[in-house]
């Protein structure tokens, strides 16, 4: 069946909307990967009576344990104006068992995959500046994943090479996903970082059918941070990490990670991370971890 041509009218029309489209992709701040952003002090979230206080020594990497928990500050700043948070996340189960998932053709022979492995099961808790629970969820979080974190594919990129290659990106772009997982799976934590993230317009998503996110980790502008005081000073890496939204900038921040030793495994070794509106600077989200002990 031949579908009939478009008038002239309609053409110019789609070809009007798409240069709309396209003209909407502006970069407001093409070297903002190349620049410091702050990171919140400690001092800036009052305590809680709620979660445990302080870091436990550091441990091999390998190691959960039930009663593990990492407690974070959350900040959202609006021009000036400041709400905080506290997300704490424990682990309930350290050791789920594997599951292997129904038999499959495999180049003629039958083989299973995992649909479980190497898993813990663990809770997040939400909590307003006065300590009131605002929300709890539970997820499944890979051990392999949290355990690998982000520092080694840091030390490739400042090595001299300038970038991180092969395996060691490979499971850092994961391991962060992985911790992700814990914010997309929380309603609370999703309405607050949307406050933070550009929106696409009515133009974009005509242009590009729809909406498009991802995500980038600029491991090739990777550079040594300052010492994270936990306890001790820990060596630290900042990775700049940039949300797209159908190809334009909606979210820029940076990621300061550690080695990801037991008790900030659970966090891939995760401590700090400034978030921007790319293109309202005066508005920032940023996390700073607060506290990391080990379950007895």
């Amino acid at each position: 069946m031949r579908l009939p041509s478009r008038s002239p009218k309609t053409r110019a029309a789609c070809a009007a909307l798409c240069a709309l489209a396209g003209c909407a992709v502006v970069d407001p701040d093409p070297q903002w990967a190349e620049r410091g952003y702050a990171i919140v002090e400690a001092s800036a979230f009052r305590p809680s009576p709620v979660f445990a206080t302080g870091f436990d020594a550091a441990a091999a990497p390998d190691a959960f344990a039930a009663g593990d928990e990492v407690v974070f500050g959350l900040q959202l700043d609006d021009h000036g104006d400041k709400r905080e948070w506290s997300l704490a996340v424990s682990v309930v189960d350290p050791a789920l068992p594997d599951v292997l998932g129904p038999e499959f053709d495999w180049n003629g022979k039958k083989a299973r995959a995992y649909e479980r492995r190497h898993a813990l099961l663990a809770e997040a808790r939400v909590y307003d500046g006065e300590g009131r629970q605002l929300g709890v969820d539970r997820l499944e979080l890979s051990r392999d994943l949290l355990t690998r974190g982000l520092v080694q594919a840091c030390r490739e990129a400042t090595s001299g090479s300038g970038t991180a290659r092969g395996e060691a990106a490979g499971y850092a772009w994961q391991s962060l996903r992985e911790l992700m997982r814990v914010v997309r799976n929380s309603p609370v934590l999703r309405d607050i970082l949307w406050q933070v993230i550009s929106k696409p317009s009515l133009f974009s998503i005509i242009g590009h059918f729809g909406v498009h996110v991802r995500q980038h980790e600029h491991f090739d502008k990777a550079r040594a941070g300052a010492p994270f005081a936990a306890g001790g000073e820990l060596p630290t890496w900042e990775v700049p990490v940039e949300v797209t939204i159908n190809d334009a900038p909606a979210l820029r921040s940076i990621v300061v990670a550690t080695e990801p030793r037991s008790p900030w495994n659970l966090c891939a070794g995760i401590v700090a991370l400034t978030a921007v509106h790319p293109h309202d600077p005066q508005v920032t989200f940023s996390m700073r971890l607060l506290a990391a002990r080990r379950g007895h």
